[in-house]
């Protein structure tokens, strides 16, 4: 449910960022789905949106494309740069990017490339992160164990811990969540524990604070490790836009447990009752909320603004154009339904004609359909037709 404390994501293994991320709960039968954003809303060290690597060039119009099952990059124009040859491409930061580039016999191996295609790290990691502005990414070795290297791909934080559930261990804010046996703490950039491994859950840094969980109990703490924000809900979420989306439990007659969500400030304020099955973060002053009847996109009031019906599904706004998907409640599916973009005022910019939508980033979004992943413009025009 929408990052909250109490259910901690899986460790996402050797594939990290493959795909559209995607976010479901149930509604009404079916299915409320929103898509979640990269770091760079919370303010992440390894926003892909607006970060500039080692030619002065944005990270993000190198993106990737698949051609006859290979991951390589185009430009924004849609141009081939670098080759398709990689069994996985994941996205740039810091001028590098991690590639599937090797094998042990039985796994792939990620090494690093550079905006010319050139692999610059050698391929010897399990896992490999993406490159935070303070110069280091994560990795995962042989062992097991996770440390981080530099830009030369010396490993300055030795690997001494184990799997990270919160976000993937990735430097957000100057501060990185480890996993150190069963508990969870914060390294700052020279490996030091500054926030103990006492957590049985740390989330990420989002405006200064991060959720955590100790004891059964789910609370906010600020860069100290101090306790800030200790309010009496059951799930919490990170903030966005200076709201955070809160839930209290309760026993419903019928469907058993549930939760009612709303929103609370960072002074802990509720600004929002909670009156919502679901919610999720805002973006662009926005947020998708179900009603249980229907999804719909409220204000910072809790006001609804846009409203989606119990059909389809919600993206969060990105760049002004949100996707919604048109067909049987649920996320949009190939043969069943439709997904395409709205705008503010909740008009179809885009018509429903993909099987899948992924946010708005740099002008352009990825696309899929039966064809293939692709990728659009605002207009909806091709810059990239689909390929798989």
């Amino acid at each position: 449910m929408f990052e909250e404390v109490t259910e901690p994501r899986k460790p996402t293994g050797k594939i990290l960022w493959l795909g559209v991320p995607l976010l479901m709960i149930v509604l009404l039968g079916g299915w409320f789905l929103v898509s979640m954003l990269s770091n760079s809303e919370a303010g992440s060290d390894t926003s892909r949106t607006a970060r500039r690597g080692e030619s002065g060039t944005d990270d993000s119009q190198l993106l990737q494309i698949i051609q006859d099952d290979k991951w390589g990059y185009m430009d924004g124009n849609g141009t081939i740069v670098i080759t398709p040859r990689f069994e996985y491409a994941f996205p740039f930061s810091e001028g590098l990017a991690p590639v599937a580039a090797g094998s042990d016999g039985l796994l792939a191996l990620f090494g690093y490339i550079n905006r010319h295609g050139q692999l610059v790290i050698a391929a010897d990691f399990l896992e490999a992160g993406p490159f935070a502005s303070n110069g280091l990414a994560y990795v995962r070795v042989q062992s097991g164990k996770r440390g981080y290297i530099n830009r030369k791909g010396v490993l300055v934080i030795p690997p001494r811990f184990d799997t990270q559930l919160a976000n993937n261990g990735n430097f957000v804010d100057g501060l990185a969540e480890v996993k150190v046996g069963d508990k969870h703490g914060y390294i700052d950039q020279t490996g030091e524990l500054v926030i103990p491994a006492k957590f049985d859950y740390a989330g990420e840094f989002s405006e200064g604070l991060a959720v955590v969980g100790e004891g059964g109990q789910a609370y906010y703490i600020d860069r100290t490790g101090n306790p800030v924000i200790r309010p009496a809900y059951d799930h919490l979420q990170r903030f966005s836009e200076g709201l955070a989306a809160v839930g209290k439990a309760y026993e419903d007659p019928k469907a058993g447990y549930s939760v009612k969500w709303g929103y609370i400030d960072k002074a802990g304020k509720v600004v929002v009752p909670a009156k919502f099955v679901a919610a999720d973060n805002f973006s662009e002053g926005l947020a998708v909320v179900s009603t249980g009847r229907e999804w719909a996109y409220v204000d910072r009031s809790g006001a609804i603004v846009i409203p989606r019906g119990s059909e389809g599904a919600a993206s969060r706004f990105s760049e002004g154009l949100a996707s919604v998907s048109i067909g049987p409640p649920g996320p949009p599916r190939m043969g069943v339904s439709k997904c395409g973009y709205i705008d503010r005022d909740g008009n179809m910019a885009i018509e429903p004609q993909f099987w899948l939508c992924d946010l708005f980033r740099g002008g352009l979004a990825s696309v899929t359909t039966d064809a293939g992943r692709g990728y659009i413009d605002r207009s909806g025009a091709y810059v990239w037709k689909p390929t798989k």
